[in-house]
């Protein structure tokens, strides 16, 4: 059965071979300029930044090898919250990366003045100098997410529970969500005395002796779970290095849970299904939601939770309580 396979496998691979011979194929053939609109509004900023490009040709395989400044100037790009505010984007200039292959000025469209809202829909618009217009919306419910820290737990450590971390729910279908977790701290005679964040893993390993720290990843779930393996490392590493542990005021871990708007929902379900080391994906999702082009334009809305460190067990450690 095995050797069948081998020989059908062989079979069909010089069907493909022949038939991609007799064809004169090239990658050159009907090109079309297209355009490409990418914007995620920030939620709590009023600063938004809108890049437009278009497509370009090389006249070789190596789409890296051009340092031609795709960006399209002159174009009248606007964004709505409803039907009342609308504001008008300028072009700007911002520094591009050491070691870019494009030796020209990095340029973006940006404003100062719009904040996206929530029960509100949302409109982008992008008209180029040539007459062709590209457009997006979204709507983000007022009230999407609900965060709760899990367990009910209100200080860590919990006794009995080897974890911290948090719950939520939806009512939007097919949602993404956006992790991130911190420690509060200030150390007596640096920076000011301002409080510093330090992020917290979402796991550790030990790799050869050496310590490899994981980020979260977006995901599905509707739960977070940390284990305090995790949480005593990272409060640990805060004063790594410093025998006076006593300077350090340890305030609060804080949990960020992001609901991704449903385009960039299902720009991310789109791109990342079955993606690993072994996978290989031929029918890879060019997805859009720009009308007239192609982009992604979104935004997503932040929720927190804060749960608080239990004295004893900061006094353990050598650190004060920067809660009273």
């Amino acid at each position: 059965m095995r050797n069948k396979l081998t020989a059908l496998l062989f079979a069909s691979l010089s069907f493909f071979a022949l038939s991609c011979s007799d064809t004169n194929f090239s990658p050159y053939d009907n090109y079309q300029e297209k355009y490409v609109l990418n914007c995620i509004l920030h939620p709590d900023s009023t600063f938004q930044i809108v890049t437009l490009n278009k497509s370009y040709m090389v006249n070789n395989y190596d789409p890296l090898s051009s340092t031609e400044d795709t960006f399209i100037e002159g174009a009248l790009v606007r964004l709505w919250n409803g039907n009342d505010e609308v504001v008008i984007l300028r072009d700007t200039t911002l520094t591009r990366s050491a070691g870019d292959s494009y030796n020209k000025p990095y340029r973006v469209y940006y404003t100062k003045n719009f904040k996206p809202k929530t029960a509100t829909k949302i409109q982008i618009e992008a008209l180029l100098p040539n007459g062709k217009r590209l457009s997006s919306s979204t709507y983000v419910e007022k009230q999407p997410l609900k965060v709760d820290p899990i367990d009910s737990m209100k200080f860590y450590p919990k006794e009995g529970i080897g974890y911290t971390g948090a719950v939520w729910n939806t009512e939007q279908r097919n949602a993404v969500f956006a992790t991130k977790a911190t420690i509060l701290y200030m150390r007596k005679g640096m920076y000011g005395d301002k409080v510093q964040r330090a992020s917290i893993p979402a796991y550790i390993s030990n790799v050869n002796g050496n310590i490899v720290k994981y980020y979260p990843q977006p995901t599905s779930l509707t739960y977070w779970k940390i284990d305090s393996s995790v949480v005593n490392y990272a409060l640990r590493s805060i004063s790594e290095g410093d025998p006076d542990k006593s300077k350090y005021y340890i305030y609060s871990m804080v949990i960020e849970i992001s609901i991704l708007d449903n385009n960039l929902s299902l720009y991310y379900n789109s791109t990342s299904r079955g993606k690993d080391l072994y996978s290989v994906i031929v029918d890879e999702t060019d997805y859009s939601c720009i009308t007239g082009g192609f982009g992604v334009f979104g935004t997503y809305v932040k929720n927190t939770v804060v749960i608080s460190f239990n004295s004893l067990f900061l006094y353990k450690l050598g650190y004060n309580s920067g809660l009273y």
